[in-house]
């Protein structure tokens, strides 16, 4: 966000603001968003805990075990958690501290509105009450006044914390997360104060790895991360160590740090990343099935994890036994993901362009029809279906399919036009006329749409209104001139002395001369002539007739 200082305050303030930013990227880096999560309160040992303050203690735990996991199904589970333990233990900070964070990145990343905001200040509020030995409440209180953009207030509560607690962990920890975008050798060097003082890794890693990158760049990230991670080790930086060697094309190096970060408990985001890159890469489509159906099984057995999580695992597996040329097995993993993607357009469309892509789309047939049964409303499911009705030379379900398409997007050209070919495959000219014209006044300047109803005008013997249209296409795209030359569509012009003549004027003639006028004899490939002119629409309907 830009800043301008209410007063001079000197370069910290500004440096202070880009901190929203800082902690969106951080949040960011990982292919899963992450909630961020509070910094530990120091306290008594756990033997010195009464039991209500040990049963608030477990549940802070366990909530901060499934925000780490970096799950977002389990967000909601880990605020119940949390929720629970302020009831269990009223005077317990640590509680309070986590659930300002998660509500403020809520809050940040548009996921809440103002009262989650106001939420997150009553915490810091809370926890600054309950720790008058920690600037933990101080610290939170300073990202609650950078999100509402009070500059000058959160720099004189950092000043005003750091001056007073300059070596307290909090601030060390504090200034890795502050630092990690503006400086990050700064951010790096608190961080390590941070975890020698005894901070948890895992709640800084995000930081810690973003400024890695920031120091060195993103071409070096991967070993930058991965030097760092063999000294602390933390299945996230290993994990953004994998994910920076990939994007880097060491898949050898992205493989390896991927293991590592399994080893270390990224049991779901990491082997999931993994064999994503063995299928799809590293051509280990069935070293990939077995790692997937060891996920699919954690997943199942999982109380947390729900149909979303199912969803996303079982459209990678079907995707790995494409890769492993498994198609029955391929389908049926496809099918398990679209019934469990009903409402997830972009995951159906994902499976769709990846089947279609492998010449596919026929193995999932049945689970498109009930999918559109279920949610009419995706477009790319009726656009596949269409697709699939024509290389049947079913033409009634493609216009059938397409005719739905249009509902839900009027303003296609393209749509129009592929059922018009649909319709002129079918021989119903008149109504293919029809929707060409409408393509037609929303594309004016195309010369295929013109050329296409030349040809149907033709076909139905109304010569003036097809010359006119081909003139149009031409004039618009004089590279038709060699497809008209043998298209057995203009038959009814070229074979009329009239028309003959004026067609020779436009530069059109006929290589077949001594051809007799056949009215009734169409061209046996037209879907072939059909491609040629076409523009294809998104799901590529020019692969129709194929």
């Amino acid at each position: 966000m830009p800043f301008e200082p209410e007063y001079e305050v000197g370069v910290g303030l500004k440096r202070v603001s880009v901190w929203l930013l800082t902690t969106v990227a951080c949040i960011a880096a990982f292919v899963s968003p992450r909630t961020v999560l509070a910094s530990p309160i120091q306290g008594h040992s756990q033997s010195a805990l009464k039991p209500w303050q040990q049963k608030a203690s477990q549940l802070v735990f366990d909530a901060q075990k499934m925000l780490a996991d970096a799950i977002p199904e389990e967000r909601n589970s880990a605020e119940e958690k949390l929720i629970e333990a302020t009831r269990v233990c009223r005077t317990c900070p640590e509680a309070y501290a986590v659930l300002s964070r998660i509500w403020l990145t809520d809050y940040t990343l548009g996921r809440a509105g103002i009262s989650s905001l106001q939420k997150a200040a009553t915490m810091a509020e809370i926890v600054k009450e309950l720790s008058p030995d920690s600037p933990a409440g101080e610290y939170l209180g300073v990202e609650v006044l950078l999100t509402i953009g009070r500059h000058s207030e959160a720099f004189k509560l950092y000043s005003s914390a750091k001056s007073t607690y300059p070596d307290h962990v909090e601030t060390d920890a504090f200034e890795a997360r502050l630092w990690s975008e503006v400086e990050p050798v700064r951010a790096l060097k608190s961080a390590q104060a941070a975890l020698s003082k005894g901070y948890p890794l895992q709640e800084l890693s995000a930081w810690i790895g973003n400024a890695i990158v920031k120091s060195v760049g993103e071409d070096a990230g991967g070993d930058a991360l991965a030097k760092f991670a063999e000294v602390y080790p933390d299945r996230w930086l290993w994990h953004r160590a994998a994910m920076a060697y990939a994007d880097e094309s060491n898949l050898e190096k992205a493989h390896h740090a991927f293991e590592k970060a399994i080893q270390l408990g990224n049991t779901l985001e990491s082997e999931l990343q993994l064999a994503i890159i063995e299928y799809r890469d590293m051509k280990m489509s069935e070293k990939a099935v077995v790692r997937l159906e060891r996920l699919n099984n954690r997943v199942r057995d999982s109380k947390t994890l729900g149909p979303e999580s199912l969803a996303l695992v079982e459209t990678h597996m079907a995707f790995a036994q494409l890769a492993a040329n498994n198609t029955d097995k391929a389908k049926y993993h496809a099918g398990k993901a679209i019934s469990l993607s009903v409402n997830n357009e972009a995951r159906v469309n994902q499976i769709i362009e990846t089947f279609k892509n492998e010449n596919k789309l026929a193995a999932i047939e049945p689970q498109l029809l009930k999918l559109v049964l279920s949610n009419p409303l995706l477009e790319e499911a009726h656009l596949a279906l269409a697709i699939i009705a024509t290389q049947s030379k079913n033409y009634l379900a493609t216009v059938e399919h397409l005719s739905s398409a249009i509902a839900l997007a009027p303003e296609r050209d393209d749509l129009y036009s592929a059922r018009g070919q649909a319709l002129y495959l079918d021989t119903q000219y008149e109504t293919a006329l029809q929707d060409f014209e409408y393509a037609i006044k929303q594309k004016p300047d195309y010369a295929p749409y013109h050329y296409n109803k030349a040809c149907l005008l033709s076909l139905l013997g109304r010569k003036s209104e097809a010359f006119e249209s081909l003139k149009t296409a031409l004039i618009i795209n004089q590279s038709l001139k060699e497809q008209a030359v043998d298209d057995t569509d203009l038959d009814n012009l070229r074979f009329d002395q009239e028309y003959e003549t004026r067609l020779a004027q436009l530069g059109i003639g006929t290589r077949i001369l001594n051809r007799k006028k056949n009215t009734s004899q169409r061209s046996t490939t037209p879907e072939r002539k059909r491609q040629e002119v076409l523009r294809p629409v998104q799901i590529r309907t020019d692969t129709m007739g194929e």
